[in-house]
């Protein structure tokens, strides 16, 4: 994460109740933990939540 990305991260901690340890863990997360996760949610998401991942997000206008 930028310097940048991480001070936003620690703004948001109070208002999300989020320890040190936990802002300290999220600050190290890498793309490749983003696309594990992503790999998990498709092998477990619920019904009906399979595609999430894969929608397209439409502009408003």
């Amino acid at each position: 994460m930028k310097q940048n990305d991480t001070s936003r991260v620690k703004r948001l901690g109070p208002s999300l109740k989020w320890t040190d340890a936990d802002l300290d863990k999220l600050s190290q997360i890498n793309p490749s933990d983003i696309a594990a996760a992503g790999v998990i949610w498709k092998e477990n998401s619920p019904k009906g939540y399979e595609k999430l991942l894969e929608a397209k997000v439409e502009e408003r206008t």
